[in-house]
């Protein structure tokens, strides 16, 4: 038995139906925006992309409803939707399960969606297609909302984004920092007092500049174990990885934002300088 529906689990089905993980958006996606003039609001609008969408001024609108209770409430008064329908060239009323409709009247102007079923396993379910409508006057006071609630979001995934960096950055230092000690003097709370040394047998062995075979015996003694030897080198593996790890793991930030910002071409130059500023920790590290 499935767990029942919350309203954000809806939403992120919708997401799903009109922007598929793995292939490029195709919709702008734009959950709890309110209605121009501050009336009400939307559970979600969706506009697609497209050339052709954007010529026909395509905007969908939808009210996800989790409950029986929520649904009867909403079709008491299908007013509440106006401040948005009447921009919209689609309305949909999205439920969480068929049976929270079963036997009531919907609007004739409303669609109806629910999760998906059957073999569909990202498409949500259509019970009733919407009828297309046209927008009854001007979209100026749309168009402006929705740019607004865009740049907002946008701006949001900015500074996300830059916070991101900021501690990505701080652990990659930490990490980098962690590195060197080891390296170059062993020093560094629990390390081992025997890692200097083995530090230096490692470099020697890396560099290749010296005949380590000869060099071992002035630098390993009888109170050195082979444990000793092999904690100290795990110690270094461990660092680095780490660091690996990190610059790894700000690149992947660094697409994400990129892919949340498509296809904003006027965003990219910050993304460019946020993903400069990141790779600042590989140039130290070159250096």
């Amino acid at each position: 038995m499935t767990a029942a529906h919350t309203a954000s689990s809806m939403t992120e089905l919708l997401r799903q139906h009109y922007n598929p993980d793995g292939r490029a958006m195709g919709h702008l996606f734009m959950p709890e925006i309110g209605a121009p003039g501050g009336r009400r609001r939307a559970d979600l609008l969706v506009a697609p992309i497209s050339i052709a969408g954007a010529k026909e001024n395509t905007l969908i609108g939808h009210e996800i409803k989790v409950t029986r209770s929520d649904v009867m409430a909403e079709l008491a008064d299908p007013t509440k939707a106006d401040p948005w329908l009447r921009y919209c060239t689609r309305w949909y009323l999205v439920v969480s399960d068929p049976a929270l409709v079963e036997g009531l009247t919907i609007p004739d102007l409303w669609g109806v969606m629910a999760p998906p079923s059957g073999r569909r396993t990202r498409s949500m379910t259509i019970l009733r297609e919407a009828p297309k409508l046209t927008p009854d006057g001007e979209m100026s006071p749309a168009l402006s909302r929705l740019a607004a609630y865009m740049v907002n979001r946008l701006e949001h995934v900015v500074k996300t984004a830059e916070w991101d960096r900021d501690a990505w950055k701080s652990r990659a230092e930490r990490a980098e920092q962690r590195e060197q000690e080891l390296r170059l003097n062993g020093s560094g709370g629990h390390v081992s007092p025997h890692t200097k040394r083995i530090n230096t047998i490692v470099n020697l062995i890396e560099k290749g500049k010296h005949d380590y075979r000869s060099n071992l015996p002035y630098l390993i003694d009888e109170d050195v174990t082979e444990q000793d030897i092999a904690e100290g080198i795990l110690d270094l593996a461990r660092s680095r990885s780490l660091a690996r790890q990190v610059r790894r793991d700000i690149d992947g930030t660094i697409r994400e934002v990129e892919r949340a910002l498509n296809p904003f071409a006027h965003l990219t130059k910050q993304l460019h300088a946020v993903k400069a500023k990141a790779a600042d920790i590989d140039e130290r590290k070159a250096s």
